[in-house]
């Protein structure tokens, strides 16, 4: 019996890094997360990379035979030269990404959005399967999307088309990662959530603000505190605007939300769905669908492998 082929996963983000050896059916056999120690420091975030690739091949049975590498990570990047500036690793400006990866590991790579990555996998084995028309968005470290139209991805004439997280959706909102003001990014990604809650607490407050994450703030609205509840009221109703805005300008039918934010449920749920139902009024998006994936931490690494999967089965 010949081997079970494979490939290698790697999602990349400001708070931690993810590589899998992933088969061509979608099912995940080995996997390692690390947070990401430097990114400020690029060469030592590219060091644990490759490090964790390494670890993780390593410790992959012999009857698997991994053939090429997918790899999700935030942008802007240029592609198809896979030259990367991650907005949450300030380490990487015009980082060599594809080129570094592939002298390493001396395999082909595929590399794409994290995002973007998320859309594919969620297409190909998760929520959105059988939707030839529908959008993934991640709400993590940062906010971004992916667009799937007649069941292939859409790049945009830069391979950036998707960035959902930088849509304006409050007119004098919070000064952006990306320079911008308002962005959805600034609401509603992990450490705006964060940020934002450390703001509205009163002025001599006593609490350590230093370990305030939005799992915390997450914890903390649920045990009545008014101020986060707020905080994941805002982020939902910023979300739900850019789903509705999105679905009116592109005419899909379903929209799967992934990512750690989205482990807070019905907090940040609720107002995005009420939200979606107060805009998103023509007649077209009377059968829209929203759908959170089953596993966010899963869900991105299922979406990097897509990346290669796709070019081997296709």
């Amino acid at each position: 019996m010949g081997k079970t082929r494979a490939v290698l996963a790697l999602d990349i983000g400001g708070s931690k890094l993810a590589s899998a050896v992933v088969t061509l059916k979608g099912t995940i056999i080995q996997k390692y997360v690390q947070p990401t120690h430097n990114p400020n420091d690029g060469v030592s975030v590219f060091n644990q990379l490759v490090a964790l690739s390494r670890a993780c091949l390593a410790a992959t049975s012999d009857d698997i035979d991994v053939i090429s590498v997918g790899v999700g990570v935030g942008g802007p990047m240029i592609l198809p030269e896979g030259v990367v500036s991650t907005l949450n690793i300030p380490g990487w400006r015009d980082f060599p990404l594809k080129s570094r990866l592939q002298s390493v590991l001396g395999l082909p790579i595929y590399m794409d959005n994290d995002a973007k990555a998320f859309a594919l996998g969620q297409y190909m084995f998760g929520e959105g399967k059988g939707s030839s028309y529908m959008m993934g968005i991640i709400l993590s470290t940062g906010v971004g999307g992916g667009i799937i139209a007649l069941g292939k991805l859409l790049h945009g004439k830069s391979y950036n088309a998707g960035h959902i997280g930088h849509m304006v959706v409050e007119q004098d909102g919070p000064q952006c990662a990306c320079g911008g003001r308002g962005c959805l990014e600034a609401i509603a990604s992990g450490p705006s959530i964060a940020k934002l809650y450390v703001a509205a607490l009163h002025p001599g407050s006593s609490q350590d603000t230093s370990q305030i994450t939005s799992e915390v703030v997450a914890r903390k609205a649920l045990q009545g505190d008014e101020d986060a509840r707020k905080i994941f009221e805002r982020a939902g109703t910023a979300t739900g605007r850019a789903i509705a805005s999105a679905a009116s300008l592109l005419d899909v039918n379903l929209f799967v939300l992934g990512g750690g934010v989205m482990r807070s449920g019905d907090l940040i749920l609720n107002p995005l769905l009420r939200t979606v139902r107060a805009h998103a009024k023509l007649s077209f998006l009377n059968n829209l669908e929203i759908r959170v994936a089953t596993d966010p931490g899963e869900a991105a690494l299922i979406g990097a492998a897509s990346l290669a999967i796709s070019e081997i089965i296709s």
